[in-house]
């Protein structure tokens, strides 16, 4: 697979290489794939973990098994993750064989949605939110959508390990979620539902990652409302306690509405551990607390609006994360 990027996209030149050929970097895992390239690269792979440096023995996993395969690109123990889509290297550039480009001894490349600086030790992969998708910390993919100027993911989250419902998610090295009627395809289907304190994982800053994947966070309050009021011509208060506004937001949040948002109605887990409205009503967690309880937003089934309710930290909700 080098040899054909090195013929389609590079001449055989030496050159110096910021990342050592990461490409795309989302949480632990690194995606390569033909997709990132205008041009030149046939198969691709998923490796999820990394030791640092060139991993010259191993074979690339690949659904024809390509044997033959003796180098690929692996993460260098000397990059570290300044942002979403970028690689910097901390201790100066790396040398890589069989890649180069005389475009490298101008100060930078750039193809399709790479881009190389190597004056400033850095390579970049353009994301561009409503595109490109976002992956969890267990590898899970998630959509996303751009709504004004806010970047939503356009599912559920659904990361961690089901419990039953009669018990309640603790803090320990597990994330733990519900499953509507402790059934794992519910979760397929409509995403995880998350006691307050799992979802942030068991701080009370708003606007907290909690366990939204690197680069996002439990939207606070303040930043659902802007959800809210960007979809709703007419009056969105803010502060209403315990009540239905924001027509005709409520239509666009849910599924098949125009915004895109895709609001599963994925009902709920209750604080007796029971399970009830799927189909019937979307709740979703905010990052800002009232009191003992923390803010939420409702979807209905029959109602265009939007509820901003209060609710008791022990119930299960869904989660959607939003772009930090």
């Amino acid at each position: 697979m080098l040899s054909k990027l090195k013929n389609k996209l590079f001449s055989s030149k030496k050159m110096k290489v910021v990342s050592v050929g990461i490409f795309l970097l989302v949480g632990s895992a690194v995606f390569f794939s033909a997709n990132y390239f205008a041009k030149g690269a046939t198969y691709g792979w998923l490796q999820a973990s990394w030791s640092g440096g060139a991993d010259t023995g191993a074979v690339a996993n690949h659904t024809d098994n390509r044997t033959l395969w003796t180098k690929f690109f692996s993460k260098d123990s000397n990059a570290e993750i300044t942002g979403e889509g970028k690689i910097t290297m901390t201790t100066g550039t790396q040398d890589v064989s069989e890649a180069s480009s005389a475009e490298f001894a101008q100060g930078s490349f750039s193809n399709a949605n790479i881009t190389i600086n190597n004056s400033a030790d850095e390579m970049k992969f353009s994301w561009t939110c409503g595109t490109n998708r976002v992956v969890d910390s267990a590898g899970t993919s998630y959509p996303t959508v751009l709504i004004g100027t806010q970047c939503w993911m356009a599912s559920n989250l659904n990361i961690g390990t089901r419990i039953a419902g009669t018990s309640n998610q603790t803090n320990n090295s597990t994330i733990e979620k519900y499953c509507y009627n402790n059934l794992d395809a519910n979760c397929t289907t409509y995403g995880g539902l998350y006691q307050w304190n799992e979802a942030m994982q068991y701080v009370t800053t708003a606007g907290a990652q909690g366990i939204c994947p690197v680069g996002w966070h439990i939207p606070t309050d303040a930043q659902q409302h802007i959800l809210d009021d960007y979809l709703s011509p007419s009056a969105c208060d803010p502060n209403r306690v315990n009540l239905w506004s924001c027509d005709p937001a409520g239509t666009a949040l849910k599924t098949g509405g125009s915004s895109g948002f895709n609001g599963l109605l994925a009902g709920n887990r209750g604080t007796d551990g029971s399970f009830a409205n799927l189909s019937t009503f979307a709740f979703f967690w905010s990052s800002t607390v009232s009191g003992s309880n923390a803010w939420s937003r409702l979807l209905y089934s029959s109602y265009a609006t939007v509820s901003r309710n209060e609710y008791d930290q022990a119930y299960g909700f869904s989660v959607r994360c939003l772009k930090d």
